[in-house]
């Protein structure tokens, strides 16, 4: 039976209040938007005992009960790792962290973002494949695609510099090594990631990542994508917006220049 919304809230501040894992300062999030790359890493991250967690949620993150809803979802399908050190989501919505508490600013986040001229196509192919209808447009895929940059740039902003990271789709296919040591030192783990995962049940079910190529692989497959052609067009002579492809670079910026103090 399903629960009521308001009685999911009254678990999850109880489960908030009950258990010294739920707080946010014990949270890892990876921050980024569709087709960025997100269900590998997820993979990785969440194969470890010290971080409890499968992937994608889809739990609004809106008051300080949050991870307590997180622990209570994790339950539910098996993923709870009661010892873990973090607990692990991963959000790709505006809908779900548009209007996070303070609190929510003392996790761990990882940024992850893809070139638009990769990540735009590959939303809409995803799309056309699963029927996701609201994403069923160029221009849908577009517009998801930029309104998710905008709000990743504010969130970034907003995590004090020591609580953040960020990389892009090319550097974690093309130097998966350097990528992987960087965020094990970020979090302060005791062994550093290594490239493989073992899918969970959990990581399996509807909704938790890439139901397209998830399951196809046990790692993150190193050596990128091709680039297109013509940089300036993609599939069947759409162009991406001048203002698109401007976000990109300057999103990817600030993860550059973070990255290099």
């Amino acid at each position: 039976m399903a629960l009521s919304g308001q009685l999911k809230h009254n678990l999850g501040a109880a489960t908030n209040a009950l258990l010294p894992q739920c707080n946010y300062s014990r949270c890892i999030f990876l921050i980024g938007h569709m087709r960025c790359g997100s269900t590998a890493l997820s993979n990785i991250l969440c194969s470890r005992p010290d971080i409890s967690g499968y992937g994608e949620t889809h739990i609004s993150y809106t008051d300080k009960n949050g991870p307590g809803a997180l622990v209570l979802n994790q339950l539910k399908r098996s993923a709870w790792k009661p010892q873990a050190d973090y607990l692990f989501d991963k959000i790709l919505h505006n809908v779900l962290d548009s209007k996070p508490p303070d609190e929510f600013f003392k996790s761990c986040a990882i940024f992850l973002i893809r070139d638009p001229k990769a990540a735009i196509p590959s939303i809409l192919n995803l799309s056309q494949k699963t029927g996701m209808r609201e994403y069923a447009t160029f221009k849908d895929a577009e517009s998801y695609y930029t309104d998710r940059l905008l709000h990743i740039k504010t969130l970034w902003k907003r995590f004090p510099s020591d609580k953040r990271c960020g990389f892009t789709h090319d550097a974690l296919t093309q130097d998966t090594k350097t990528v992987l040591n960087t965020i094990s030192q970020f979090l302060g783990l005791k062994s550093p990631l290594r490239n493989y995962y073992a899918p969970s049940r959990a990581t399996k079910q509807h909704g938790t990542g890439d139901p397209l190529n998830a399951h196809k692989h046990n790692a993150i497959v190193e050596g990128g994508i091709k680039k297109a052609r013509n940089q300036n067009t993609v599939s069947e002579g759409r162009k991406i917006a001048d203002r698109t492809e401007e976000l990109w670079l300057e999103t990817a910026a600030l993860f550059q220049k973070d990255g290099e103090r």
